[in-house]
């Protein structure tokens, strides 16, 4: 439960011939709020196993914005990466204080490991760039009997 910025305190005075009673007022100090954007990525790296060549497997990067303002936020892929990546969803602002996913999808396309880097860049200036790095392996299933 939030506490109210100040409140009222009535107490009694220690100096007993100046007053009585004294009216003390207690202050919290304000909710510190971060006036440039921040970017905040969960999780850095992401492990989609084993997948079905052809099929697609599902992971989601959660980008969290505790800040004031808005969030423009651009999502790419690092050169080298396997074209077996790709993007889902992928919103291009996170709002004040929200949290927003970014959908990766992994279809391999050969039966080894593949890997690729998501990039992200904003408009924070704490925290302009994550990466988040990816790992998968394509599994012929084979044709059933």
């Amino acid at each position: 439960m939030k506490r109210p910025p100040c409140r009222l305190r009535l107490a009694a005075a220690l100096l007993w011939a100046a007053a009585p009673w004294l009216l003390a007022v207690e202050c919290n100090p304000p909710d510190v709020v971060e006036l440039d954007p921040v970017m905040l990525v969960d999780p850095l790296s992401l492990d989609f196993g084993e997948a079905a060549l052809s099929a697609d497997a599902l992971r989601t990067v959660a980008v969290r914005n505790p800040s004031g303002l808005d969030l423009n936020l651009s999502t790419a892929f690092a050169a080298g990466s396997d074209p077996a990546f790709r993007l889902g969803r992928s919103p291009a602002v996170v709002l004040a204080g929200e949290t927003a996913a970014i959908d990766v999808v992994f279809r391999p396309l050969v039966t080894s490991q593949v890997t690729a880097t998501l990039v992200l860049t904003s408009d924070s200036k704490k925290y302009p760039r994550a990466e988040v790095a990816m790992v998968g392996s394509g599994v012929d299933m084979g044709l059933p009997q």
